[in-house]
């Protein structure tokens, strides 16, 4: 059942994330933030129906579950900064961040062998990431440049680190809360927080029409699905095993890429495949 529900979550988001692609979805991240937070909650009723939620010490776990969803908020912004293969490859490295966290606050325990696991995962994440770099701007003229690369780096990374020990912040709430309230007060969370940073900065950028196009809807119900089994799973395993083996879904992505938009496949994300795929059979238990 766990491994099912692991390849569930990889298909979901692959899937959402390509059809995103193909839409070829332009938002800005507080936008984006609001749409999810308002899609999430649409697809996750029928969730919310067979598994009620709990509301009780709503002053303790909510402002936990917005504390999250910032954190994922910090995550859209960090896509948006710099060379995109650059940003990608640094935030790929978040799954490292959640077991870090999961180990040494939550006392979940890996063998070496799964440490190894990790460690290939995310290094084929990264390097499939590498593959989108885009020509940089030559701005070392203006005596900036190696300033900003180091401040940028220094976002991207905080970034990936915020989002990977909110996804381990997770499972204290899912498994004292469960799922259904977990997703209620983050996707709500999303968009309160949403419209607080559009009408501080963003008020003049927000196209709807954009957003509500069937890619945008299909797209985000599908992220959203995964993003249900994916709080579902920590039930039943390990946040530590469950984030790099789910992080993966960035390997169906790149083959879509291939198969139905024309992106390169070369030897180098064949490699990292290979990494990856190495790393998955390493982690499982046998």
């Amino acid at each position: 059942m766990f491994y099912i529900l692991i390849v569930v979550i990889i298909v979901l988001w692959a899937a959402g994330q390509s059809v995103l692609k193909a839409g070829l979805v332009d938002s800005t991240p507080v936008s984006s933030a609001i749409i999810n937070g308002a899609c999430g909650l649409i697809a996750g009723t029928p969730f919310f129906y067979f598994n009620p939620p709990d509301f009780t010490d709503f002053w303790t776990f909510f402002p936990v579950c917005s504390w999250i969803a910032l954190c994922y908020i910090t995550y859209y912004y960090a896509l948006n900064i710099g060379n995109l293969g650059a940003v990608s490859s640094l935030l790929n490295t978040f799954p490292l961040y959640t077991v870090l966290f999961a180990v040494m606050m939550l006392g979940e325990k890996l063998i070496l062998r799964q440490w190894i696991a990790i460690f290939l995962i995310v290094t084929g994440g990264i390097i499939i990431s590498i593959n989108y770099v885009e020509p940089a701007k030559d701005d070392s003229k203006n005596g900036g440049g190696t300033l900003k690369k180091i401040v940028l780096s220094f976002i991207v990374v905080s970034a990936a680190a915020c989002i990977g020990v909110a996804d381990a912040v997770t499972v204290p709430v899912v498994i004292n809360k469960g799922p259904a309230t977990h997703l209620i007060y983050f996707w709500s969370s999303q968009i309160i927080l949403g419209l607080i940073l559009k009408l501080c900065f963003e008020r003049k950028k927000f196209d709807f029409q954009k957003l509500i196009s069937k890619y945008a809807i299909i797209g985000t119900f599908l992220l959203n699905s995964g993003g249900i089994c994916f709080a579902y799973s920590m039930q039943h395993g390990q946040i530590s095993i469950i984030e790099p083996l789910t992080s993966t879904y960035t390997v169906l992505v790149a083959f879509i890429s291939w198969k139905y938009f024309g992106e390169k496949f070369d030897a180098s994300k064949i490699a990292a495949i290979a990494v990856i795929v190495a790393g998955i059979i390493m982690i499982l238990k046998w």
